[in-house]
């Protein structure tokens, strides 16, 4: 049945009294079901009355539609309709959020997995292309450091002995060097890994292994003892750094990254040296 104009004036008459203008849709669908219902009753009874007064009693029968208007206002209140919506949008939003955070976590996870075979290790490249380099450990140091807003760790520690130049006067000796994948991991997907371009590391002896930043910006000699460090993989909740501590001395027992270029003086992880796997 087509909707009856002055059915639909009686409806339009009603919801002007509502001031929640998002129920308009339903209140008009269950006032109009009552008005057929109530117009198709009155030609059922009374067989040969005209259609519009069928119309005008039905309307009629419905009372005043500004007063069901007003009694309708308060069943419908602004406050209580407007907080439905938003508590229902706010449930999806966070669902959404929630799977969106699902699916960027499988990617982290499959990494930490995989991790000892993904990431890096410049000194296995060394080692396959150079017969100087001799393994001496290979393992994974247990050291782990919360700062600020992240969680440090060794996924994975090479050590290996190598000859190189040690002085100004040109002699060659043994000198030991480590590479490292350093994890820094956060709970925050859009927070990245810190720059550590200027993280360089001290041993147990007092040695200093300058940062590849300071090396760059000062006349240091090829010789020096050097750390190297470059984040080559990064999640949404963690990331992966290449680290290389070289020409470390080998009566060293230990070594201390170490991060302090604007003066904080942050002391970061400590990787002994002796002990590891394979190692003595």
């Amino acid at each position: 049945m087509s909707a009856n104009p002055a059915f639909v004036d009686f409806c339009t008459r009603v919801c002007a009294c509502v001031r929640f203008r998002p129920d308009h849709p339903s209140i008009q669908r269950e006032l109009m079901g009552h008005l057929e219902d109530r117009y198709d009753a009155i030609l059922e009874q009374e067989k040969g009355i005209l259609l519009a007064d069928a119309q005008a009693r039905t309307v009629a029968a419905m009372g005043d539609p500004e007063s069901l208007g007003r009694y309708l206002d308060q069943m419908h209140s602004p406050f209580w309709g407007w907080l439905q919506i938003w508590l229902r949008r706010a449930v999806w939003l966070l669902a959404a959020v929630t799977i969106v955070l699902a699916l960027l976590r499988l990617e982290p996870l499959r990494a930490c997995l995989t991790a000892p075979v993904q990431h890096g290790y410049v000194m296995e490249y060394r080692i396959e292309n150079n017969g100087s380099y001799e393994i001496l450990a290979d393992w994974r140091p247990p050291s782990t450091l919360r700062a600020e807003d992240y969680t440090f760790s060794i996924e994975r520690a090479i050590l290996a002995r190598y000859r190189r130049t040690v002085g100004a006067d040109g002699e060659a000796g043994d000198v030991l060097s480590l590479a490292l994948t350093l994890k820094a991991a956060n709970i925050n997907p859009w927070l990245r890994g810190p720059d550590l371009s200027w993280l360089y590391a001290r041993d147990d002896l007092g040695n200093r292994y300058y940062a590849s930043e300071e090396i760059f910006t000062t006349s240091l000699p090829n010789y020096v003892r050097k750390t190297g460090s470059a984040a080559t993989v990064t999640y949404p909740f963690s990331s992966y750094y290449d680290v290389s501590v070289s020409g470390i001395d080998p009566a060293a027992a230990e070594v201390t990254l170490i991060f302090d270029r604007y003066g904080e003086n942050t002391v970061f992880l400590t990787i002994p040296l002796k002990g590891g796997a394979g190692h003595g």
